[in-house]
């Protein structure tokens, strides 16, 4: 995740005009950069060479140049060949920009902005807090996230895991429980960002907590040494509020409580598993809630559990492909309604008479016996593990009721 030339625009678009040079919308900015004094034709060999460099958003109200109009060309192009990110003008002297410059910066995708006599009002020093503290919160972000990502993908425990929780956060308190947060898929890194920095100037965090990005959604960590009083309903409510995100949440998870931050991988599995389980019934769930899923979520991707499942269910599904059945939905949806046929054919619009004809067909496919207890737990083990591996994957319902 990266700062850009386009969140940068975004955020001050309506005070700035884009002249040229827009095809370097994605160029990255880590630092804004000053250019003034180094346009004076005396200074110009000592200080042009030595005081940008790449990724800088360069700011300038074009002073030294003002009887010098070749001097806003030589700027942009030793500007573009430094690797700057783009240039800001702000034209208090409403210098013209030539057909020259804005061909030269076209080529070279190098963005440039005027901000009009109409936006004066925007100062350099607010851009340059603005930029420095986007940059330097996405970089966190980053870094941050490679963490979440490592402690998640590998099984850390022990003396490894609570140095991972250190570097997120050395303040975090033995106690806590994580919160994740789903967003919807089509939501921009700096949106996220926006997101995560609305919980961090809330109520609902403070020093001791921690929330960070992940690729489809915020992690948020509560941690006290009164935990009980925060891991209610009501509070856990109010920290996904604090985000501001409304119906960009489609689906909350929240971890069981922990005591050792030996535990913290476990614990962002477990939030995950909980939000991914909306897919299979929606709703905000606990990990507590989710029963045999706790532990199908963690093999549901193995070879050998794709195998047992292809196994059992193939059948179905090449009988519905041929013959343009939907025994697999009905499978799905009986198992979802925990084997109650009544609420199946209530879901599907369906007689129950219907639901019990294809549940008999489904077994005569798969060569199953339906009153055999054990051929019935294979079924409906198969269906869940499928049914797992699909919301692991996003497939699915998409809205958190």
């Amino acid at each position: 995740m990266i700062y850009t030339v386009s969140d940068y625009y975004n955020t001050f678009k309506e005070h700035l005009q884009i002249v040229a040079g827009s095809g370097g919308m994605s160029n990255p900015v880590t630092a804004c950069g000053l250019l003034d004094y180094e346009l004076i034709p005396e200074l110009k060999e000592a200080y042009f060479q030595s005081n940008f460099h790449e990724h800088q958003l360069i700011l300038t109200s074009l002073v030294y140049t003002r009887d010098n109009p070749y001097g806003i060309l030589d700027a942009v192009k030793h500007l573009a060949s430094k690797g700057c990110s783009g240039l800001v003008i702000k034209n208090v002297f409403r210098l013209p920009i030539s057909e020259s410059i804005v061909r030269y910066a076209d080529a070279k995708n190098f963005p440039l902005f005027l901000i009009p006599v109409r936006g004066l009002e925007l100062s350099f020093e607010d851009i340059i807090y603005t930029v420095n503290r986007r940059s330097e919160l996405q970089q966190h972000a980053e870094y941050h996230r490679s963490i979440l990502d490592r402690l998640m993908a590998q099984d850390l425990r022990g003396e490894e895991a609570s140095l991972c929780a250190m570097q997120l956060n050395p303040s975090f308190r033995d106690r806590f429980f994580a919160v994740f947060a789903q967003l919807d898929e089509f939501m921009s890194d700096r949106q996220k960002l926006d997101l995560m920095n609305n919980y961090i100037n809330s109520d609902h965090s403070s020093f001791e907590d921690f929330a960070g990005l992940l690729e489809d959604g915020l992690i948020l960590i509560k941690s006290s040494d009164q935990l009980q009083n925060y891991y209610t309903d009501f509070y856990i409510d109010g920290m996904l509020d604090s985000l501001g995100a409304a119906g960009d949440v489609t689906a909350a998870g929240i971890s069981d409580m922990h005591h050792s931050l030996e535990d913290l991988g476990e614990a962002l599995k477990e939030a995950f598993f909980a939000a991914r389980y909306q897919n299979i019934s929606p709703g905000r769930r606990r990990y507590s809630e989710l029963g045999s899923y706790r532990l199908l979520f963690q093999i549901c991707d193995e070879p050998h559990t794709r195998s047992y499942v292809r196994r059992v269910l193939d059948p179905i599904e090449e009988y519905d492909s041929m013959n343009r059945g939907s025994l697999m939905e009905t499978l799905e949806e009986y198992v979802k309604a925990d084997c109650d046929m009544a609420k199946a054919a209530a879901v599907l619009s369906q007689h129950e008479q219907t639901i019990r004809y294809r549940l008999n067909r489904i077994f005569e496919i798969t060569d199953l016996d339906r009153k055999s207890y054990e051929d019935m737990q294979q079924l409906v083990l198969a269906c869940r593990l499928k049914l797992a591996r699909q919301a692991m994957t996003g497939s699915g319902p998409a809205a958190m009721n």
